[in-house]
């Protein structure tokens, strides 16, 4: 077995990658939280609103 191209090493490392993650991160934590108020605004009983009587 005889290796054809030695290995070169990468310029920047592909993993991992902070500044990617932490979009990521905080994109799916927003729509998380929007999600979760409209799923609990959907869950709320018509009493608990503070609707007049």
């Amino acid at each position: 077995m005889q290796v054809l191209v030695p290995p070169a090493e990468p310029l920047r490392p592909s993993f991992p990658r902070p500044a990617l993650f932490t979009v990521v991160a905080g994109v799916l934590g927003l729509l998380m939280g929007v999600l979760w108020a409209f799923i609990a605004e959907a869950v709320r009983s018509p009493d608990s609103e503070g609707g007049s009587p």
